[in-house]
């Protein structure tokens, strides 16, 4: 940690103390205050019991439901499942990005300055983020009850993030049938965008045991060209085909009805296909690889048929990722009066391919199919395009985790609760890689191995109420190893495992009967991904660097200080200011092997460091219901990315990071509000905006590679803003209801900037080598992208921005 830093954790340290005491000194008066007010038969006996603060502030929960557990030194943000129906949103990501705390970037989400993969979402308590590369799960929006995201001050029973948890919550078979289905669709106006989703369930007759089955399809273009030739199948009556971004999801839960003994199981499947769109494979019509006699300039294009041209659509030649998940959780839950237990295993199954055409295929693999780029300086082609071959890459992975786990829940007459589980996990993980790129260069352009891990956890987490305050006491131990294949790259010996401990802790304390003050401290730790870790490759470009079984879990430490709040109507706040100090991050380093040759490989040694304030403000009153969110934040580290810099040399050293420097997601200020409103019991009326001040983005110069990335994010883009609005009409007969809509996003059509530059792979120079883009920014000013080529040439890249205004139609059933 350097100097910056620990300066930065010191004052955060003495604000927080001077905080706590003024809020001591003001909670005992109030409270002292808020006991004679309450307290109407006199008592001679001394001071008010604790017991009649605990049951105001539980009077207050039940008036606020959208408020969390005021006892709880957890900042926790909740979201119903009305919520989820009625704001225009496609994707539970979509409504976390309305979060305080949150910077949503794609589909991406940055929780209090963390990179994206710190977030874990979890479904049972299972994470549902795949060990190999952190993907998250694709759930059924039309599945999903409620969620709650756990951001600061987590208990001990919350572990593997290091930004906080996710925790989904899907519906339960109730004692009667009942479901929904929905359509929503951009019919073909403006983009091709369609959502189908569904859900029904009950009980099932003659069983005790009930049954609830959710599906959902979403097929999106995502307002970029679609360039592919035209794929349909046809299906019963109707055609078929894939688009840019294919995602489907289904959900099966069956349990049985009885609340004191409980079994259930569920099952989750997902397939997600995805199609990306590149400018550089865009050439459609008819190429040559030599456009003249002595090929000086290179291949040649010709929209019409041409002697010695051949047709080739560079669209279908870039490879597509399918991906392929199950979750399997059986669960047995007993409860009683004041103690509960929960033991419950998993199953997680993924298989990934990227390909040619998504299939375990690599024929398409060699220097005769390798790509043909324009050239420079030519007459008949240029270096931005392929004009033939087929992308040179593919990738099989397989993972299959297996977790078992139990938690058991006591409570007592006097408020005091006490929490306790422990669990285990089995990771099996294997890869087959090839980066065909590197033939001709005396490189390794096969990455495979097959690995397995087991991983265990345990924790201890207690409420304790005493004469006003509440103390949150709790310790996590977890233990990681990469498995016994691993071995120490340094000093070839086994690696080691490692046993970690988290404490947490939290005080509570109730000012007055509407205001309770916490302060919290935790420590965290999250194992790097399996990815990360293992490797056979000896000499390698710097594209993809070498795995590191010597990698350890990475460590934040985390101190809030939150207040919430309940006013005496319907609103509620909840404020709170954070500061997380992390290290043992991964990125890429050079290391100097025997041969003297410079490689990268992934090393623990990044740190970054965030402080910010949170503030929410929620008006919920019978199905209306409004929601403010507003989030400072400042964000440090050294990198960014866990690969490193994007652009430098194919082989040998990469410039490295001086020092820290404002993160991608290094968003000052952001404000989100949305709302749901009823002004007659036929009509809603939705929205939500989202307004974010400038990201940060590198500026660099024309044909030149930053020495010491001093420059990194020293740029700011412009501020962003995104509403959305929705308007629905209904018709109900009995239990019945018929719902039409009508969904604009983006409704004053910013084309906000989404990134500055992108990834150029496989072109050898443009946006690889040098980043063109970022250089075309900062010389011109001007947004889109470009390349130089005795001038520059603007590409236009619409990957660089947000997608424009669209219009949807809406069509929801449900009884």
């Amino acid at each position: 940690m350097n100097a910056a830093g620990r300066g930065r954790r010191w004052l955060v340290l003495l604000f927080l103390v001077r905080a706590g005491a003024a809020a001591a000194d003001t909670g005992a008066t109030a409270s002292s205050l808020a006991d004679s007010a309450m307290t109407s038969a006199p008592n001679d006996s001394g001071p008010v019991p604790l017991r009649r603060i605990v049951k105001r502030l539980e009077e207050m929960v039940v008036h606020a439901p959208a408020l969390h557990d005021p006892y709880s030194s957890e900042t926790a943000q909740l979201v119903p499942a009305r919520t989820l129906r009625a704001l225009p949103v496609d994707r539970i990501t979509d409504m976390i990005g309305l979060r305080a705390g949150v910077v949503a970037h794609g589909e991406d989400l940055y929780v209090r300055g963390g990179r994206p993969g710190e977030l874990v979402t979890q479904l049972q308590g299972f994470p549902l983020d795949d060990p190999f590369e952190g993907h998250r799960a694709l759930v059924p929006l039309i599945a999903i009850r409620d969620a709650e995201l756990v951001s600061g001050g987590q208990d001990a029973e919350h572990g593997g993030g290091l930004a906080g948890v996710l925790d989904l919550r899907t519906y339960d078979p109730g004692a009667s049938w009942e479901g929904a289905v929905a359509w929503n669709t951009s019919a073909g106006y403006d983009t091709r965008y369609d959502r189908v989703g569904g859900r029904a369930g009950g009980p099932i007759p003659g069983l005790p045991v009930g049954i609830v089955v959710s599906a959902e399809a979403i097929l999106d273009d995502r307002s970029l060209p679609d360039l592919r030739t035209v794929q349909r199948q046809d299906l019963l009556g109707g055609s078929f085909g894939w688009r840019g971004s294919n995602q489907y999801s289904g959900d099966v839960k069956l349990a049985t009805r009885d609340a004191a003994s409980r079994v259930a199981l569920e099952i989750l499947a997902s397939r997600e296909v995805d199609r990306p769109f590149d400018p550089m494979w865009s050439i459609d019509g008819y190429t040559t690889p030599c456009a003249d006699p002595d090929c000086l300039n290179g291949p040649g294009y010709s929209p019409q048929p041409a002697p010695g041209y051949a047709p080739y659509r560079a669209a279908d030649h870039k490879t597509i990722t399918d991906e392929r998940r199950t979750t399997s959780i059986l669960s047995w839950q007993r409860t009683g009066k004041d103690r509960r237990l929960l033991v419950s295993a998993a199953w997680l199954r993924t298989r990934l391919v990227t390909s040619l055409d998504g299939h375990e295929d690599e024929r398409y693999l060699g220097k005769d199919n390798a790509p043909v780029w324009g050239r420079f300086a030519s007459a008949t082609s240029d270096p931005f395009y392929v004009y033939l071959g087929d992308e040179q890459y593919f990738d099989r992975t397989r993972s299959d985790v297996l977790a078992l786990r139990g938690d058991y829940q006591q409570m007592t007459s006097h408020g005091n609760t006490f929490k306790a589980g422990a669990g285990a996990r089995y990771d099996q993980v294997a890869k087959r890689e090839i980066d065909a790129t590197t033939y001709g260069l005396n490189l390794d352009s096969l990455r495979t191995y097959r690995a397995f891990a087991p991983a265990a956890f345990a924790y201890g987490q207690g409420r304790w109420v005493f004469e006003g305050l509440v103390a949150n006491l709790g310790l996590r131990a977890e233990y990681f190893t990469p498995g016994p294949q691993a071995t120490d790259p340094a000093t070839d010996e086994p690696v080691k495992g490692v046993l970690s401990w988290s404490p947490r802790l939290g005080v509570a304390y109730p000012i007055s009967v509407h205001d309770v003050f916490s302060l919290a401290y935790v420590r965290l730790q999250q194992d790097p991904r399996r990815d990360l870790l293992y490797d056979n490759r000896q000499k390698i470009t710097n594209r993809h660097p070498l795995g590191n079984p010597a990698l350890r879990p990475a460590t934040s430490i985390s101190y809030q200080a939150a207040v919430k709040h309940m006013f005496p109507s319907d609103w509620s706040l909840q404020g709170a200011v954070f500061f997380r100090d992390t290290w043992g991050l991964v990125s890429a380093r050079n290391i100097h092997p025997q041969n003297d040759v410079a490689l990268m490989q992934y090393e623990d040694e990044d740190a970054a460091s965030a402080v910010g304030t949170e503030l929410t403000v929620i008006r919920a009153r019978g199905p209306n219901r409004f929601e403010l969110s507003y989030t400072w934040q400042d964000a440090r580290g050294t990198y960014s990315r866990e690969d490193g810099p994007l652009y430098g040399p194919q082989i040998g050293p990469r410039p490295t990071s001086v020092g820290d420097h404002a993160l991608d997601w290094d968003r000052r200020h952001t404000l989100a509000l949305s709302g749901i409103w009823q002004p007659r019991t036929s009509v809603t009326l939705s929205f939500s905006s989202l307004i974010g001040s400038s990201l940060p983005w590198t500026p660099s110069d024309q044909g030149a590679v930053d020495a010491d990335l001093s420059r990194v994010n020293s740029g700011r883009l412009e501020w962003e803003e995104t509403t959305n609005v929705a308007a629905r009409w209904s018709l109900g007969w009995q239990a019945q209801r018929l719902t039409f809509g009508a969904e604009m996003r983006n409704v004053f059509n910013r084309r906000n900037d989404l990134v500055a530059s992108v990834d150029g792979y496989p072109n050898p120079d443009i946006n690889t080598l040098y980043d063109d883009y970022g250089a075309y920014r900062n010389e011109t000013g001007n947004r889109g992208g470009a390349y130089y080529d005795a001038g520059w040439v603007p590409v236009g890249d619409p990957r660089l921005f947000a997608p424009p205004r669209t219009l949807r139609l809406v069509i929801e059933t449900s009884w």
